[in-house]
C-alpha cells in the first residue's frame, strides 16, 4: 500500500519500457515521486507514462540511449527543467546477448558493455552534479555478476563491472548521494526469453520450468518484486545502505 514515501522526489528510470523498469516507474510514482521514463523505445515508455498519469501520478517519457553521452546529459537536464531537480536514478536499461565466449564477436561484446556498463557510468557521472543532497542511485545488475552463466560472457562481464562500479561510486559520492546495486535472479520479462527458449529446446515455458527448478523459491521472479527492492534502497527505509549489493534471486546463489 502506497504511503507517499517519495513525496516531492524526482526519479529517472532507464529502460522504463521493459518489465522491471515499468514496474519500478509505477511503484515510485505510486509513492508520489515524479518519474521520467527513459528508453530507446519511446512509444512504449510513453504508454507506461500515460498509465501513470491516468492514475493520478506525475510522469513523462523521454527517448534516451544511455550509451550516448549527449543524450544522457539531455535526459538529466530534462529532469531538472521539467520537475525542478533530481533525487533518484535507477539504472535499469540493459541488453542481453546469448553467445558462448569463443563465438562472441568483439563488436557484439562491446555493444553489450556500452548499454549495461558504460550507460550506468554515464548516468552516474552526469547525475551526481544535478542530484540534490540525500540522493539515491540504484543500479540493476544481475546474479550473473556473482556466478558463471554459460553462454552469456558479455552480459556477465558487464554486470560484474557494474557491481564494482557501484562500490566506487558509493565511495566517491558519499555521504551526499547513496549508491546501491540490486542483483536479480531470472525475472520473467522479455530479456531472458531467448535464453529460456534455448534451455527449453525452443519452448520458453519449458525453459522457465527448468530454470525455476534451480531456485529455492521454486519459481522465477516478478518485476514487481524487484521494483519493491529498488524502492527500499531508494527510499527512507534504506537510508543507511550505500555500497550495498542486494541479491534478490529466489535463492539460486545460496546453493
Amino acid at each position: 500500500m502506497a504511503i507517499g514515501r517519495l513525496d516531492g522526489k524526482v526519479a529517472i528510470i532507464t529502460g522504463a519500457a521493459g518489465g522491471i523498469g515499468s514496474a519500478t516507474a509505477r511503484l515510485l510514482a505510486a509513492e508520489r515521486a515524479a518519474v521520467i521514463l527513459a528508453d530507446v523505445r519511446a512509444e512504449d515508455a510513453a504508454a507506461v507514462a500515460g498509465q501513470i498519469t491516468a492514475a493520478g501520478g506525475a510522469a513523462i517519457a523521454a527517448r534516451a540511449d544511455v550509451s550516448d553521452e549527449d543524450q544522457v546529459r539531455a535526459l538529466i537536464g530534462r529532469a531538472v527543467t521539467e520537475f525542478g531537480g533530481l533525487d533518484i536514478v535507477v539504472n535499469n536499461a540493459g541488453m542481453a546477448l546469448h553467445s558462448p565466449l569463443a563465438q562472441t564477436a568483439l563488436a557484439d561484446f562491446e555493444a553489450v558493455l556500452a548499454v549495461n556498463l558504460s550507460g550506468p557510468f554515464l548516468m552516474m557521472k552526469h547525475a551526481a552534479a544535478a542530484m540534490r543532497d540525500g540522493g539515491s542511485i540504484v543500479n540493476i545488475s544481475s546474479v550473473a555478476a556473482v556466478m558463471a552463466v554459460r553462454g552469456a560472457a558479455a552480459y556477465t562481464a558487464a554486470k560484474g563491472g557494474l557491481l564494482s562500479l557501484t562500490r566506487v561510486a558509493a565511495a566517491e559520492f558519499g555521504p551526499r548521494i547513496r549508491v546501491n546495486c540490486v542483483c536479480p535472479g531470472t525475472v520473467r520479462t522479455e530479456m531472458p526469453e531467448e535464453l529460456l527458449r534455448t534451455r527449453g529446446d525452443g519452448d520458453a515455458e519449458a525453459g522457465a520450468r527448468l530454470t525455476a527448478q534451480r531456485y529455492l523459491s521454486g519459481r522465477l521472479g516478478l518485476p514487481e518484486e524487484i521494483a519493491a527492492t529498488v524502492l527500499f534502497l531508494a527510499g527512507p527505509e534504506g537510508s543507511f545502505c550505500t555500497g550495498t549489493v542486494l541479491i534478490a534471486d529466489g535463492g539460486v546463489t545460496a546453493q
